[in-house]
């Protein structure tokens, strides 16, 4: 399962159609974002930092996770996997926001 010839990656959430997302350290070092899916392994980005991750993958392939920003601070992500890039910015939220937030997806 691990990507991109990676020493390490781990997935933390699979949704019912077999859909993962996780992280995995890439050649610099940094653990970046990525899903596993039918069409393969792709990495989900970041807003310009170095890292990010992917905590949480919905069934209709909604993706919740942090990402760093260009020069300094975190900014969590949300967004389908089906999309270029599920790196958006959105304002930073304590964990119990971001349950809610992904708990939201699920309606």
């Amino acid at each position: 399962m691990t990507p991109f010839q990676s020493d390490f990656s781990a997935a933390s959430s699979i949704n019912k159609k077999g859909e993962k997302v996780g992280g995995y350290v890439n050649s610099d070092g940094f653990f970046r974002a990525v899903l596993w899916g039918k069409q393969g392994v792709r990495e989900l980005g970041t807003l310009g930092g170095d890292e990010s991750e992917a905590y949480w993958i919905g069934d209709k392939g909604e993706a919740v996770g942090w990402c760093e920003l260009l020069g300094s601070g975190f900014g969590w992500i949300a967004g389908t996997t089906d999309s270029g890039s599920a790196c958006l910015p959105i304002p930073y939220k304590s964990g119990k926001e971001m349950k809610a937030l992904r708990d939201s997806f699920k309606r």
